[in-house]
């Protein structure tokens, strides 16, 4: 799917793409639903959260997957990471937890200013 979006876009605006994402999300079990919202509750309580996405949770293998969008300013990567996973721990104990994290470059002032 990826390839094919690249090459549309190639060959309809002459623009490469050098990076696409496509993230999977599970909309059809209540189980994973209610996971990803419990998730999103932890990474928006956590000082430097400032959004969860990207979503997925394998129910059998026991694997999560999601991004988390920090703050701008936030300085400890590490330290963020490491108390999202505690926190999701504490609830889904069994589960092998990936974050991908990502940066807001925005400032909210400068955005005000617009």
């Amino acid at each position: 799917l990826q390839r094919a979006v690249r090459r549309k876009v190639r060959r309809d605006t002459g623009v490469e793409m050098l990076g696409l994402s496509i993230c999977a999300i599970n909309t059809r079990s209540e189980e994973a639903i209610e996971a990803r919202e419990t998730i999103r509750e932890i990474v928006m309580s956590t000082e430097g959260g400032k959004e969860m996405h990207g979503f997925y949770i394998d129910l059998v293998d026991k694997t999560m997957n999601f991004d988390v969008m920090l703050e701008f300013g936030v300085r400890s990567i590490r330290s963020m990471r490491e108390e999202v996973i505690r926190r999701v721990l504490e609830k889904y104990p069994d589960y092998d937890v990936h974050i991908n994290i990502t940066h807001d470059f925005t400032e909210e002032s400068d955005l005000e200013k617009d």
